[in-house]
């Protein structure tokens, strides 16, 4: 956007008459508080500001000229307005190109209010046919088996396999199901994980080999989260020992997360068959440059 971007004349000229503007780096000085306040999660960020400090408009990404342009123009009109819009929703209307806008122009930066326009749109959806554009909403919007999204998932299987492979389907329908019992077998209190539970549950949903594989990577995510990093090395160890099972991705972030949080030298050394065995599944620089920090770390 530097480079090719903000320096056209005509975003300099229309951005300089209609806004006071300032970049700030979010991860240095004020940046740092002004990202907290603002939600910002990813760069480059669009903050339009009113003189009380509130967010009329967010945007997140790349645009080009003409669009960078449009967005300008569009946070002008008051209809446009974050708090607007918000208070449109708020008094209950259900147009759809009104609710696709929200999901579209919110998802990365307000979530929870495009999720929110993605239930009333799909609850108030009069036609039972579904389009491809509509189906990739309703799975990106849809978190648990207690979503409003999850029972239009469920009570319009038939429409949604006109065009969804079924094999997709079960295998989506499955991850909603595991991210339930994923959320009930974690005890926040104690830090830890209800493995029987998860194994008893889960096996239920996608049998027995394939819940004690999901019960493994659960306490890998859960222990690197909680920086527990003896049972994470432990779990890992047991889990990857067998490397030649998993696709050269996995590999290469399991040895990157070893290179970067274990220090104990045998360790390592397994971190280093993986990265190995990654590049000789599918060499990139990613997965050798992994390879030579390892061997760094190692003296190597």
């Amino acid at each position: 956007m530097d480079k090719n971007i903000f320096t056209k004349n005509s975003v300099k000229e229309y951005y300089n008459a209609h806004f006071i503007n300032a970049k700030i780096d979010m991860e240095k000085g004020e940046g740092v508080n002004i990202a907290k306040k603002y939600n910002v999660r990813a760069y480059p960020t669009y903050l339009f500001i009113n003189g009380n400090g509130e967010i009329v408009h967010k945007a997140v990404g790349y645009f080009e000229e003409n669009q960078f342009l449009d967005l300008g123009k569009n946070v002008q009109n008051p209809n446009n307005s974050v708090a607007a819009i918000k208070k449109r929703f708020d008094a209950g209307e259900s147009d759809s190109e009104f609710l696709k806008n929200i999901m579209t122009t919110n998802f990365s930066t307000d979530y929870e209010f495009a999720k929110k326009a993605s239930e009333r749109y799909f609850n108030t959806k009069k036609n039972a046919e579904i389009s491809k554009d509509e189906i990739g909403m309703l799975l990106f919007f849809t978190q648990s088996t207690n979503d409003s999204n999850y029972s239009y998932f469920v009570k319009n299987k038939n429409e949604i396999l006109k065009i969804f492979p079924e094999p997709q389907y079960i295998k989506f329908d499955n991850q909603i199901k595991l991210s339930e019992v994923t959320k009930n077998a974690i005890d926040l209190k104690s830090k830890t994980i209800k493995d029987e539970y998860f194994i008893t549950e889960a096996s239920k949903i996608v049998g027995k080999e394939e819940a004690q594989k999901a019960l493994n990577k659960l306490k890998l995510s859960f222990y690197l989260k909680e920086k527990k990093y003896a049972e994470y090395e432990k779990t890992a160890l047991e889990y990857y020992k067998n490397p030649s099972l998993f696709d050269a991705n996995e590999l290469n972030s399991i040895a990157w997360s070893f290179f970067q949080k274990i220090n104990n030298p045998e360790s390592l050394k397994s971190a280093l068959e993986w990265a190995k065995e990654s590049i000789k599944k599918e060499q990139a620089s990613h997965n050798t440059d992994t390879l030579a920090h390892l061997y760094h770390k190692l003296g190597d």
